[in-house]
């Protein structure tokens, strides 16, 4: 069985500093979280919003003729 690793292209979208947990917590030590988001999501969820807007005006503007 083999696998293979890849690499995808990555935006940080949020970091959280939150106090370590069990006794590492109790003596003040922290720990951080980063939540990244792949650039190939976000170009898709834009490319979605965009031919939403697209579409949204087609339709707007196909109305307003008939009025």
């Amino acid at each position: 069985m083999s696998f293979s690793r890849e690499t995808f292209a990555t935006v940080t979208s949020a970091t959280v500093t939150s106090l370590a947990p069990g006794i590492l917590g109790v003596i003040g030590l922290t720990t951080t979280t980063t939540v990244a988001l792949s650039v190939a999501g976000l170009v898709a969820a834009g490319a979605l919003v965009s031919f939403g807007a697209y579409k949204g005006v087609e339709i707007a503007r196909k109305q307003s003729e008939f009025q």
